[in-house]
């Protein structure tokens, strides 16, 4: 993916008399594990009568209508769209809180925010430089489960022929994929984390994979992924959806193979074609027991859904959702998302089980999937967590980034060798209970590692050089609460060692550790 500052495509949810709920796959869903749908079709919209940017009100009225009309077309989905008649004055800054959150109108505004002024005024000064736009179901009931007006704001600062730092702009072309991944929202689609390390790897040549969905604009996304086409047939299926596709389903459960485990984001993965035929869903996306309309379920909270599969052979995976998508940018049914209980894996068939033997996390079982077939009971008992490495001269190699993973610190010890670390609080310390990792650039890069999410107070270094004789290249003790996160730059085929102490030697446990690329 290639976009412009972690440019964000957010879900801001509006909707009137219930509690909100996320999930990958639907936004809002009630007490009872009913996502909440358009009671009506066409789906009406009324769209603002100012300009957006630097396309006047005909051209921007047109992209409304021709990018509502991306999930119109998606051919498992029975879902169309209707324009109905413009907003009663041009939407700004001044009056925009008269038609966003505003029920019982029967208007559902698409509000064009010429100069992100109305951005900037709803989440705060320079937002505008940030979200590109946002939009939700605005108004509805959770018992009936039903939609009855939505909103958009699209963010024409990115669109207004200025590009400088504090007036972002980027092509025409892209800002199609805002409107449709905004009209996504409207509709109650959730955000996608499919692909991840396309989404995050900073290359454009491989955006086909990202989904329409993801959090963040990435270049050529305003064609829907599989992914996408799935999740809105889902909620608005056509007859083809459910006779001419497999779905697979399933429970994640911790290690103890008992307990539902929500949050983990699992992956159907077509073999052969593992990018572009691929469908994500975040277990327990539909169980929200605080939610009107319940109780939900037992069995829903670690229940997970992949409908909409062509007929063939796929692995099943799960990993952690990004810790990087929360609040407007959040994926899954939780917000913070929850930290895996250990490794990312593979469903692994018989061997499934919370120790590895038998069950190793990186070997997969294939499944046949056929039309109009459902595969049950595809259970996934997530490993516990690995001890950390222990030793520098044996880091664990991390060998594409994002990466995010779990450990057992517990045993950590330290040797006489560990390196202080300067930005000890109280003055430079070796510390305690050290556990390693490494990474080798591709290419020039820089990169955040952090350690939210872990049950200890860390310390992190990144050096360059080798065991015994590292250089310290930055450093941080807590950057959030007793948490520890860094930033550095590597040039392509420099190696980085990277170790979290316990402050001080205190009690180490579970480590979250993560290492992504900071994108320009």
């Amino acid at each position: 993916m290639r976009c412009r500052g972690l440019s964000t495509l957010a879900a801001v949810l509006l909707l009137a008399g219930g509690v909100p709920a996320r999930a990958a796959g639907p936004l809002l869903v009630n007490g009872n594990g009913d996502p909440l749908v358009w009671g009506v079709n066409p789906i009406p919209f009324n769209p603002d009568r100012g300009t957006l940017g630097t396309l006047d009100n005909a051209a921007a009225v047109q992209a409304v209508l021709d990018d509502f009309g991306v999930w119109a077309a998606v051919p498992t989905a029975n879902i169309s769209f209707t324009n109905a008649g413009a907003l009663p004055v041009d939407v700004t800054v001044a009056n925009y809180l008269s038609y966003l959150g505003v029920c019982g109108d029967g208007l559902s505004p698409i509000i064009f925010d010429t100069d992100g002024s109305i951005t900037d005024d709803a989440f705060g000064p320079g937002a505008s430089n940030d979200i590109l736009g946002f939009a939700s179901p605005e108004c509805g009931s959770f018992v009936p489960p039903q939609i009855a007006e939505g909103v958009a704001v699209l963010n024409g600062k990115w669109i207004d022929g200025v590009d400088s730092p504090s007036n972002p702009e980027i092509p025409l072309a892209d800002f199609k994929g805002v409107f449709v991944h905004e009209f996504g929202h409207y509709v109650n689609l959730d955000h996608s984390q499919i692909n991840l390390v396309e989404g995050f790897d900073d290359d454009p040549s491989n955006d086909d994979a990202v989904a329409t969905m993801f959090p963040f604009l990435a270049t050529g996304t305003s064609t829907p992924h599989l992914d996408d086409q799935v999740a809105v047939s889902t909620l608005y299926p056509a007859a083809s959806f459910a006779s001419g596709f497999g779905t697979i389903t399933g429970t994640i459960f911790r290690a103890d193979g008992v307990t539902p485990f929500q949050g983990a984001y699992v992956i159907a993965r077509q073999v052969g074609d593992p990018r572009l035929t691929a469908v994500g869903y975040a277990s327990g996306a539909r169980y929200f027991p605080s939610n009107t309309g319940g109780p939900p379920a037992p069995a829903l909270r670690g229940l997970y859904e992949i409908p909409g599969l062509p007929a063939g052979s796929y692995t099943v995976e799960i990993e952690p959702v990004s810790h990087f998508f929360t609040d407007g940018s959040s994926v899954g049914p939780l917000d913070p998302p929850a930290a895996l209980p250990g490794l990312p894996e593979f469903y692994n068939g018989a061997n499934e089980a919370g120790t590895n033997p038998p069950d190793d996390p990186t070997q997969s079982v294939s499944l046949v999937v056929t039309a109009g077939a459902t595969l049950g009971g595809i259970n996934v008992v997530i490993n516990g967590f690995p001890p950390a490495a222990d030793d520098c001269s044996a880091a664990t190699v991390i060998s594409t980034v994002p990466f995010t993973a779990g450990f057992d610190a517990s045993a950590a010890t330290s040797v006489a060798s560990d390196p202080l670390q300067s930005c000890t609080f109280g003055g430079p310390n070796q510390n305690g209970h050290s556990a390693w990792f490494t990474f080798t650039a591709p290419a020039d890069m820089t990169l955040r590692a952090d350690t939210t999410g872990s049950g200890y107070d860390t310390v992190l270094t990144a050096d360059t050089g080798s065991c015994g004789a590292l250089t310290e290249i930055a450093c941080n003790d807590d950057s959030s609460g007793l948490q520890s996160s860094l930033t550095f730059a590597l040039g392509a085929g420099q190696t980085v060692v990277l170790e979290v102490a316990s402050y001080n030697a205190g009690a180490s446990d579970v480590l979250l550790f993560h290492l992504a690329p900071v994108l320009p």
